[in-house]
């Protein structure tokens, strides 16, 4: 028997949001080499936002973040990708990258992470 393992879905992290759209937003994702799957931190930079990878040591982040909503492909070329950005509770055992530093970025935007 064959076992299939399946990955992120889109927004399987999410345990609550505003109502409406309110903690959503648009965004554009620098390319990439790897696809970032739903829930994936990402991190404001200079042109758009990027997957988050945490320095050693670990430090305070001071850039706005988000968290990808829907699974993105590699791509040499930027992407738009919806994010959730404030106002919401979220399982943090089904993000890719969170820390401590993340985990109060997230607080200090109003994303509560559970």
């Amino acid at each position: 028997m064959t076992i299939l393992n399946e990955g992120a879905r889109a927004g399987d992290f999410l345990l609550s949001e505003a109502a409406g759209q309110r903690s959503r937003e648009q965004i554009t994702l620098l390319a990439m080499t790897d696809a970032a799957p739903a829930g994936t931190v990402v991190v404001l930079d200079t042109n758009g936002y990027k997957p988050y990878v945490a320095p050693n040591p670990v430090v305070a982040i001071t850039k706005q973040v988000a968290i990808l909503f829907n699974n993105k492909p590699a791509s040499t070329e930027t992407q738009d990708a919806a994010v959730i950005i404030r106002d919401a509770e979220v399982d943090g055992e089904v993000l890719f990258g969170l820390n401590s530093a993340v985990a109060s970025a997230l607080t200090s935007q109003g994303i509560i992470v559970r």
